[in-house]
């Protein structure tokens, strides 16, 4: 065994992450898209309108992999 089982490993460094964070940071959600994205929030508007404020849909746009291409094949 490289490590000691009982020591924490990520535990530190969440908790500097976390205590980093102010109090009222909007919750990130990420969806696959930017339809998506307005959706959720639009139906947020609908039916939690007091919660608009804390959370924030992000829609990922990032590029798609092309069939048969090296980062679609497998291994």
């Amino acid at each position: 065994m490289y490590f000691d089982t009982q020591q924490p490993i990520a535990g530190p460094t969440r908790e500097r992450q976390l205590a980093a964070l102010p109090d009222n940071a909007p919750l990130i959600v990420l969806t696959e898209g930017s339809t998506d994205s307005k959706l959720l929030t639009e139906a947020m508007h609908v039916t939690h309108p007091h919660l608009v404020d804390f959370v924030r849909f992000i829609g990922y746009t990032g590029s798609k992999a092309q069939a048969g291409s090296a980062s679609s094949r497998p291994c």
